[in-house]
């Protein structure tokens, strides 16, 4: 005679799991978290040319291009400027009045579907405002996104994202000054990354699930699952994460 033995395993998870080793930024708003441990774009931080140590001076990073008057680059302190948001150095735009145009770089797409693009934007201390764009044209000049930004904010530099859906191609990446207050604007930490949906489940061999505990020790919700299946997803079952939380999985039933 045989007797089945009741097993409890338990799993922890920081969201989003699924093996992936490089977790880079998450969009919240969207359930989306990127994934890949290397942007597509070239020279993000704008660190070459390297300039002399906290000084600036005009120039084009390397693997950017300028649409018309090149812009600045920036190292280190340079008065009531802000510090470079990573690395040593940022770039400057320009304003829309001094002809400094578009910041660009072409970039290629192997693997279609959503991409997430992020940079930190800032501004002099004293600027009221300084407007610009950012936007992602096709090959065939097409626009794909465009929206418009405001770099003021009191000398700081803050963190934007947006999200595009991007089919295997070519594309070019443009910063660009626009009407307003005449201040410049300043780039740094620029960045390109595949996205997947952030997923919270998983499956088992070797046991027959009586129920699965899904918690979020980071929240306190707790969902059970009950339908005996070997694979589950505790964010279907009604389980609320996002990007950063802890979550224990234990699946409880007896072995096979």
């Amino acid at each position: 005679m045989s007797t089945s033995q009741n097993l409890a395993i338990t799993s922890i998870f920081i969201c989003a799991f699924l093996g992936l080793n490089q977790i880079a930024t998450a969009d919240n708003s969207t359930d989306l978290v990127t994934v890949s441990s290397a942007s597509i774009l070239l020279n993000g931080s704008f660190e070459s040319p390297k300039i002399p140590q906290n000084s600036n001076q005009f120039g084009t990073p390397a693997s950017w291009g300028w649409s018309a008057t090149p812009g600045v680059i920036f190292n280190g302190v340079n008065g009531d400027w802000p510090t470079p948001r990573v690395g040593q150095q940022f770039v400057d735009i320009g304003n829309a009045p001094s002809g400094s145009g578009s910041l660009f770089q072409s970039f290629t797409i192997t693997n279609g579907g959503t991409y997430k693009l992020t940079w930190s934007d800032a501004a002099h201390v004293t600027a009221p405002g300084s407007l610009y764009s950012v936007s992602i044209t096709d090959n065939s000049s097409q626009t794909i996104i465009s929206q418009n930004f405001d770099a003021a904010h009191g000398g700081q530099w803050k963190d934007r994202s947006l999200l595009v859906n991007l089919v295997p191609g070519t594309y070019t990446l443009s910063f660009t000054t626009e009407s307003g207050p005449a201040y410049d604007t300043v780039i740094d930490k620029v960045a390109l990354m595949a996205a997947v949906p952030v997923s919270v489940g998983g499956s088992v061999t070797g046991i027959s699930p009586n129920r699965v505990v899904c918690k979020n020790l980071t929240t306190g919700q707790t969902v059970v699952i009950t339908d005996h299946a070997t694979s589950w997803d505790c964010k279907e079952a009604g389980l609320l994460v996002t990007p950063g939380n802890i979550v224990t999985q234990t699946i409880t039933g007896p072995a096979k």
